[in-house]
């Protein structure tokens, strides 16, 4: 009996006791911790926290897979069964002082825990000292609350977003780690959040580096019982009439396609699939029947476990939830607009997205772009709309050099790169214009009277004088400093007007100069040839297969897509003109659609080719008499 007193007490295992006492405030998703919402949390217990040769875990978590509720709650563990000094780090002050919106909420619902919280008057943002052990609470923004005291269970909330210092002394994160330099044994550093640029991504750093674990999330499919990581290329969803990805249509037809078998997974496949799942450090397998075999590829005591994409939650309504943000996303690139898509990686894939401009490779850049609906170098697509002609201009001793595009336009912002080429003086550029055209269903179609814009540039003297004379024809700018979510607006030439005469044509509305979104053309043109945007999503732009087919021949033009790199927030590149010519056809595009709302309502030029040639005639240099382009003015 004596003996038996002595005995040290042996802590309950986490995986009975989470759910038997942790319980989260009224009003939250889920009244307690349950593995069956969050299957994925036990094997991080099973391979991380009950093996004691395990020091650290990066846990590279999406949104909405209760990574922070996990590491509080193994905190609340810790701290009834086996005490020991804590410290639970937060990324920021501001985050610090919100504990009394999460962190004592939470620990108050756990009984074991709250019958050793102090009153609230005695309660403050240095510690939380409960009766058997202290929890120190740190800021990565204030330095003096990372010293000074021993830890031997460290805890990182929202990693990544901590303060980032270029002195490894100075950085929050480093010196909380030396905390628990003073343990031999027992010591567990835990770090989540969802991942920050590459460039300044600690996780990203640790995902690369060849001596930490990586440990992903294999799930079993319902059907070929064959294991697999989920990825969000595999999630498919209904397409509308016009074969554009629509929100609410994908939202309602998503499913996921098994990576072995194409299987068809379902919502109501999820529960049984997330929870069938084993954490395998890489270089280990699994069999259809579970059975996992292999060895670790790295012997480590650091851990990374993930990526793990929001794909693995039980906590979204299922793949729709994905499809949707997907969808948004593109749509939103497809204009330039890359916010939404950094924010689809960080917090829903869980990947750190990298800024840096990708080498695009000719031959790559040709099979991106290639699409079976658009065969010939001048000859139109059936479903064309209308063609805009946009110029880059240069200068050789006095004269100008004009690097023309010519884009049919059709469906929701589908393109197709019909023609370009490089005039050398006005007069060139003029008889180029005035006698190209181009075939469509057995006719011509006449290039002259079509939306064009010139880049004024350097030469606005001279570019005003020459599109004042041509119908439908803008001088145009780039504007990087402007934060519009558009990719053009209109503007007012300045030259030559007094004030009087500037307010007059701005309440006319008689605009006669377009601005184009430098950032968000760019933008887009990046995500084009980057191979973010394909030929189901808006702004997608192709080049004739004949072109695809042969692209030896045609390397300058492509690799002049491609030039354009941004380096310290500047877009920088020699050669580019081609490319600035094929961002310009996008924005001037969007400016005949009235930002995109006339998409979808104009007339194919096929329907009216097949009332004959006529319907095509200028009578006159710059006569618009084609009711495709009506009202573009």
């Amino acid at each position: 009996m004596v003996a038996d007193g002595w005995q040290s007490r042996v802590p309950e295992n986490p995986l009975t006791w989470l759910p038997k006492y942790v319980r989260y405030p009224e009003g939250w998703e889920t009244p307690r911790f349950d593995f069956d919402d969050a299957p994925h949390v036990r094997g991080l217990i099973e391979r991380f926290v009950m093996d004691p040769t395990k020091r650290k875990a990066n846990l590279c978590w999406a949104t909405r897979l209760a990574k922070t509720t996990t590491l509080e709650a193994l905190a609340m563990w810790k701290a009834v069964e086996d005490p020991v000094p804590m410290v639970i780090m937060y990324p920021d002050n501001d985050s610090l002082l919100a504990i009394d919106e999460h962190l004592y909420p939470v620990f108050e619902r756990c009984e074991p825990v709250a019958a050793q919280l102090p009153p609230e008057y005695q309660r403050n943002t240095i510690s939380i000292r409960l009766t058997n052990c202290s929890i120190r609470l740190a800021s990565g923004g204030k330095k003096s609350s990372v010293s000074g005291f021993p830890a031997q269970w460290i805890m990182k909330f929202e990693h990544d977003k901590t303060s980032k210092r270029k002195s490894t002394e100075a950085d929050a994160s480093l010196r909380l780690d030396s905390r628990a330099s003073g343990f031999v044994r027992g010591v567990k550093i835990m770090e989540e959040g969802t991942p920050e640029e590459k460039h300044a991504s600690r996780v990203s750093k640790l995902i690369d580096s060849p001596d930490v674990q990586q440990v992903h999330y294999w799930v079993q499919c319902p059907h070929c019982r064959k294991y697999q990581t989920l990825h969000h290329d595999q999630i498919e969803w209904d397409k509308a009439a016009s074969g554009k990805s629509e929100v609410a249509l994908a939202e309602r037809t998503a499913w996921y396609r098994c990576i072995h078998k194409g299987c068809r997974i379902e919502d109501h496949h999820r529960p049984e699939m997330m929870r069938s799942g084993k954490w395998l450090i890489e270089g280990e397998r699994i069999d259809s029947k579970g059975k996992v075999s292999g060895k670790p590829k790295v012997d480590s005591a650091t851990m990374v476990f993930g990526p793990l994409s929001k794909l693995y939650s039980l906590l979204i309504k299922g793949w729709g939830s994905i499809a949707t943000e997907m969808v948004a996303a593109r749509h939103a690139a497809a204009v330039g607009n890359m916010e939404p898509m950094k924010k689809l990686y960080s917090e829903t894939f869980a990947i750190p997205w990298d800024p840096m401009r990708k080498a695009v490779r000719v031959n790559e850049l040709a099979e991106r772009l290639r699409c079976d609906d658009h065969q010939e170098r001048g000859v139109l697509p059936d479903w064309t709309n209308f063609l805009t002609l946009t110029a880059d201009v240069g200068k050789i001793a006095e004269e100008l050099i004009f690097y023309w595009m010519v884009i049919a336009w059709g469906h929701i912002a589908r393109g197709a790169v019909t023609d370009w080429g490089v005039s050398t003086g006005v007069s060139e550029l003029l008889e180029f214009w005035k006698s190209a055209a181009y075939s469509l269903g057995g006719v011509h179609v006449p290039l002259w009277g079509q939306p064009a814009g010139i880049d004024s540039g350097k030469y606005s003297t001279e570019i005003y004088q020459l599109t004042r004379s041509i119908k439908n024809c803008f001088p145009t700018k780039g504007d990087t400093k402007s934060k519009s979510i558009d990719l053009y607006w209109p503007g007012y030439q300045r030259a030559g007007l007094t004030p009087r005469e500037l307010e007059l044509k701005r309440k006319a509305n008689a605009y006669d100069l377009l601005y184009f979104n430098s950032n968000m053309t760019q933008e887009w043109r990046v995500s084009l040839v980057e191979g973010r945007l394909t030929p189901d999503q808006p702004g997608f732009v192709s080049l004739p297969t004949d072109v695809c087919d042969s692209w030896e021949l045609h390397e300058d033009f492509l690799q002049e897509l491609t030039a354009d790199q941004q380096v310290g927030g500047k877009w920088l590149g020699e050669n580019n003109e081609y490319g600035d010519t094929l961002r310009y056809g996008r924005g001037l595009a969007e400016c005949v659609t009235q930002n995109g709302k006339k998409w979808g309502k104009l007339r194919p030029m096929s329907q009216l080719a097949q009332s004959g040639p006529k319907m095509f005639v200028r009578e006159k240099p710059g006569a618009v008499s084609a009711p495709f382009v009506k009202g573009w003015q």
